[in-house]
């Protein structure tokens, strides 16, 4: 397995970003998408938009450390990721306990797990991590307060052997990656 990232020909005059990362990693703490960074200042305004992740190591997403406020992850797929891991906080979401960011909302993705949505959400209270309008499928942990006005749903994938993540659940079109 290794770091596979590819970024489809999206044309001149569309602004559709999508990102595929898979297979991601051979041992803990090997994500898919990480937001990591420390020391003075801070990277903000950061929007996460049309990415798809699945079958990585650790996590779909991990946000990590202090520097990044005002972050928007909308219209991504996350499917069973960090279930290579045997650690007990891998997920589709990992939230370091150290994470402390600022602002940052999660809306309108598909989480698929694996194993867990979402690690933990002592981290998430304190520093306004938003977690709504999501459609989770599979096990939230009990004290996931963080996660609330999500709908709980299957998306029915296509074809997900395949890596063909279109949904065919009508309720779930408007979430995830391929989403308008």
């Amino acid at each position: 397995m290794g770091t596979v990232i590819e970024i489809p020909d999206v044309g001149e005059l569309h602004h559709h970003y999508e990102t595929v990362i898979h297979d991601n990693g051979h041992a803990d703490y090997e994500d898919g998408i990480v937001l990591n960074g420390s020391g003075s200042g801070t990277v903000g305004n950061v929007t996460l938009e049309h990415n798809l992740t699945y079958a990585n190591y650790y996590s779909g997403i991990r946000t990590v450390d202090t520097a990044y406020t005002n972050v928007l992850v909308r219209k991504n797929t996350f499917y069973r990721n960090g279930l290579l891991s045997s650690a007990a906080g891998r997920g589709e979401i990992v939230l370091d306990d150290s994470s402390a960011g600022q602002n940052e909302t999660f809306t309108s993705n598909i989480l698929f797990a694996g194993f867990q949505v979402i690690n933990s959400c002592p981290a998430a209270t304190g520093s306004n991590y938003r977690f709504t309008d999501n459609v989770v499928h599979g096990t939230v942990p009990s004290g996931a307060s963080c996660m609330t006005g999500n709908v709980v749903l299957d998306p029915l994938f296509l074809d997900p052997g395949s890596a063909d993540f279109h949904t065919s659940n009508l309720a779930a079109a408007a979430y995830g990656a391929y989403a308008p």
